[in-house]
């Protein structure tokens, strides 16, 4: 299995997979051009994406997706029903028989993968995140979520490769320029993960299968790459852990992908 996250942020969400004969993309949240640009910047032709997985319907999740989706008719598009419903705007144009509908908790088969999309707590219509398996290996992705339920903190078990969000220091948001009606949603049970959530999720979930693990969705007012990996990297640490030793941990970027990740 290999990946890459193409961009993450408030301005624009996309991550590539590859595995078994499958090319994939989670979430278009950055125009159909930039989505060509990042993925040929890793070596990868945007005519080879076979399926888009949705996790929900906010614009820097989705909008780039009418377009890809016309411009790419081969291309399966998969989300719930309720995020179809929801996204409409985003949606409208895109072609019936392009349109896969699952069931949130209800694993799928894409190929000779399985598919598990679970629910996570955001403000949004059915918001999901993702389990990939092609049983070798599981890369668990998770951005958007306000806090971590025993049903999320599950599917993060025996993970090979985890991308979790990080978004934003509790510190900063505090101090921030943001409204309180903004700081308020951002810190709820339905806005996003702060640092030291996702570093103590981390220090429980990392286990000997764990190779790679990724922080991603961060806020560009209310936090900084070298502020969410140094929180982790003390949690971890703390706890006996050796990221860069025993598991790589690395910051998504907004501007540009990473890295394309070969699992071993």
């Amino acid at each position: 299995m290999k990946f890459a996250v193409l961009a993450s942020g408030s301005s624009g969400n996309s991550i590539y997979v590859e595995t078994k004969g499958r090319r994939i993309l989670v979430d278009a949240g950055i125009s159909n051009r930039a989505i060509g640009q990042r993925l040929s910047d890793i070596s990868i032709n945007k005519n080879q994406i076979d399926s888009l997985l949705i996790t929900h319907e906010h614009g820097d999740h989705v909008k780039g997706v009418d377009v890809l989706a016309r411009h790419n008719p081969h291309i399966n598009i998969y989300a719930n029903q309720a995020t179809w419903e929801a996204g409409y705007k985003h949606f409208y144009r895109v072609p019936q028989e392009q349109r896969k509908t699952f069931i949130t908790q209800s694993k799928f088969d894409l190929g000779e993968l399985l598919v598990t999309p679970f629910a996570i707590s955001h403000d949004a219509a059915d918001p999901v995140g993702y389990v990939i398996d092609d049983g070798i290996h599981k890369l668990v992705i998770a951005t958007d979520l306000g806090v971590i339920t025993e049903g999320v903190y599950q599917h993060f078990l025996d993970a090979d490769a985890i991308i979790l969000e990080s978004n934003h220091d509790r510190a900063m948001l505090v101090n921030g320029p943001y409204p309180a009606f903004l700081k308020n949603r951002i810190s709820s049970k339905i806005g996003h993960l702060s640092n030291d959530i996702a570093a103590k999720l981390l220090k429980k979930i990392i286990c000997r299968k764990t190779q790679v693990i990724v922080l991603a969705h961060l806020s560009e007012k209310n936090n900084t790459p070298g502020v969410a990996f140094d929180t982790c990297f003390s949690e971890l640490c703390s706890y006996g852990l050796r990221p860069q030793k025993d598991f790589t941990l690395s910051v998504a970027k907004q501007s540009e992908p990473s890295n394309l990740i070969a699992l071993e």
